[in-house]
């Protein structure tokens, strides 16, 4: 019995075993969770993901302003590029390596300030920058191909061809596995080699075939130029294919609040709607008519009672109406709010006053929280720039050389 309970106590006593890994502590046993791959955690969950974020996004203002913040601080009106060659290592001279990067700037100007860049001519290289963001942020994850497509009158035959991320996946004859998932094709390595892209995005409501697939490399076989850029949110585990949104963490507190706030705004509208409702044998009186037709929501019901500002409406005899008092406005809400507020800000590494965009507290506080912030946008800055604008810049210069501009 000794050795038994010894056994026992030493592994009840081993590291986490007493705590974040115990099983027989009340307060672990009702946490649920098993290890699993990361693409099962992930990947499989992508879809899912990125449709609740773009609700949120499309009717949550909390959501909406916190990727509109980022987009604005990340990258503005566009990223502009700062040639800056190594004229020692060139075997150039200041003056020449100065009047190279004018020269370069100037052309690469020419490119990125027209929507010519965009295969669709709709935006400029800047303008593009933003939508990327967003994408990737909303969705988890964007692809940019770079087709050749000359045009009448423009210098530059490279364009820029976003594609949204429903329109990457897995066709209908290949089975998710570990050669191909989430549409990302790898090789015994675990190299990403290709992708495989609808002609429309699957999800449409308009098109009534199913979308044909096209297997796109992400580098062409005999010169290695990249074909199409994967641009991911932010990668969160070794071997993931596919990148979640940055909202996934906050989705059901961003929900929760939006209706929250949904109702506490319905009670306060009803609240300040003061209506009479008086018993009378005859209510086909003209007080049954205080509501205005056109103000009316439901004016085709007959059993539809409306409220309405100063109303007095005529009931049938016998008839009442009674209200609970909504109590309104709620002294709470406000606290309630930035409560939660403070905890979404901290999952999307957005201080509260710059989430809300509410400075009330001393300079010092709120100029701490803008840098704490900044930190978080020259990080998602340098990640655009490594995965976007360098590789793009770097197609464009290729084709300016040939060109002899």
């Amino acid at each position: 019995e000794r050795a038994k309970n010894r056994a026992k106590l030493e592994f009840y006593n081993s590291g986490y075993s007493r705590h974040g890994a115990s099983t027989f502590k009340s307060a672990l046993k009702g946490m649920i969770a098993s290890p699993g791959d990361p693409n099962d955690d992930t990947t499989a969950n992508v879809q899912t993901l990125a449709a609740r974020s773009r609700d949120l996004f499309y009717g949550t203002s909390l959501a909406t302003g916190a990727i509109k913040t980022i987009r604005t601080n990340v990258v503005g009106h566009g990223l502009q590029l700062n040639s800056n060659i190594d004229h020692d290592f060139l075997g150039i001279t200041r003056e020449e390596a100065d009047q190279w990067e004018r020269n370069t700037e100037r052309e690469f100007k020419l490119w990125a300030d027209s929507n010519n860049c965009d295969i669709m001519r709709t935006m400029t290289f800047g303008q593009m920058q933003g939508l990327i963001l967003i994408s990737a942020l909303l969705d988890g994850d964007v692809f940019v191909a770079l087709p050749i497509k000359p045009r009448k009158g423009v210098a530059y035959d490279l364009r820029l061809s976003l594609i949204e991320a429903d329109r990457v996946g897995n066709p209908d004859d290949i089975q998710a596995g570990y050669e191909v998932n989430g549409g990302i094709e790898v090789d015994a390595d675990g190299e990403k080699i290709a992708c495989y892209i609808a002609d429309f995005n699957p999800n449409s409501q308009t098109m009534m075939s199913r979308p044909e697939y096209r297997r796109v490399e992400f580098y062409g076989k005999k010169t290695g130029r990249p074909n199409v850029l994967h641009i991911a949110e932010e990668w969160e585990r070794p071997g993931q294919r596919r990148a979640v949104p940055l909202l996934s963490p906050v989705i059901e507190e961003l929900k929760q609040l939006g209706r929250y706030t949904d109702a506490e705004l319905m009670n306060a509208v009803v609240s300040g709607m003061f209506t009479v409702f008086i018993t009378t044998p005859t209510p086909n009186t003209p007080l049954g008519d205080a509501i205005p037709i056109d103000q009316q929501i439901d004016s085709q019901n007959d059993d539809s009672y409306e409220l309405g500002n100063g109303a007095i409406i005529g009931l049938q005899e016998g008839e009442d109406v009674k209200f609970a008092n909504p109590d309104r406005p709620n002294s709470a809400f406000n606290d309630f709010v930035t409560t939660i507020s403070r905890q979404i800000g901290t999952a999307l590494e957005l201080p509260y006053e710059l989430l809300v965009k509410h400075f009330t507290a001393s300079y010092s506080a709120s100029r701490a929280a803008l840098l704490e912030a900044w930190k978080m946008f020259r990080m998602r800055r340098s990640w655009l720039i490594q995965h976007l604008c360098h590789p793009v810049y770097e197609e464009w210069l290729t084709e300016a050389i040939l060109k002899g501009r």
